[in-house]
């Protein structure tokens, strides 16, 4: 393991970390995917920086709306099933 990552936001959103509390801790931005999605690293040893794949920086909002979920929140399957109906 070389390090941690965390998903903030450029501004304050209800839904999304504030990145002044990581920057506190010593995790810096290495990505970032408009409009407001930023990578933040908390790297322990010389490793390559983290980055978001290539879909999430490209927005075809004429295709529905895109939504970004990890298995992370146990919550996110069942609200992304409920929205795809």
């Amino acid at each position: 393991m070389d390090g941690i990552v965390h998903i903030t936001g450029k501004k304050k959103l209800p839904y999304l970390s504030d990145n002044r509390f990581f920057e506190h801790l010593g995790f810096e931005v290495v990505d970032q995917a408009e409009p407001y999605f930023q990578l933040m690293a908390l790297k322990w040893h010389d490793a390559v920086a983290p980055s978001f794949k290539k879909q999430m920086k490209i927005s075809n909002v004429d295709e529905g709306i895109p939504i970004y979920y990890t298995a992370q929140c146990p919550f996110a399957i069942g609200i992304v099933d409920e929205l795809k109906k």
